[in-house]
């Protein structure tokens, strides 16, 4: 037993001598809108400009929008690092993707879906560096 706890003393001080490498958690600083639950609303037919970081401890924005009734859904976004590979998953009311869209060097992107009344969450997230983005959510009734 005594030559069991002496070799766990000896690996745990090996780690420590070469350094484990231990990531931070890349959503730290995300502030009160990092998960679905703390989605905040945005407009509808206007602009919204927020930014998201994975250097920093923000990787992930979560945005949601209502649809008052049957329509089209134009969601546009430009993020302005395209090193940062930005990525925007469009989810409903459950939380079941309707579309993604990944940044790759792109100037912006753009995607369009027939949505029913009800309300839409806007997963945004970067798989690294920062970038600041820009996002519109547009509506046209009918169809």
């Amino acid at each position: 037993m005594r030559i069991l706890f002496q070799g766990i003393v000896a690996v745990s001080l090996g780690m420590l001598a070469f350094g484990c490498s231990v990531q931070k958690d890349p959503d730290r600083n995300t502030g009160d809108d990092g998960t679905r639950l703390e989605a905040r609303e945005m407009p509808v037919d206007r602009t919204v400009i927020d930014n998201v970081s994975y250097a920093d401890g923000d990787m992930h924005d979560w945005k949601y929008f209502r649809v008052p009734a049957k329509g089209i859904m134009e969601i546009i976004i430009a993020f302005d690092n395209a090193n940062a590979k930005g990525i925007v998953i469009i989810r409903d009311a459950t939380g079941m993707q309707v579309s993604r869209m990944e940044h790759r060097a792109e100037p912006r992107l753009q995607t369009t879906f027939h949505a029913d009344p009800g309300i839409y969450y806007l997963e945004i997230f970067v798989e690294t560096e920062r970038s600041d983005y820009t996002l519109e959510a547009n509506f046209q009734p009918g169809f």
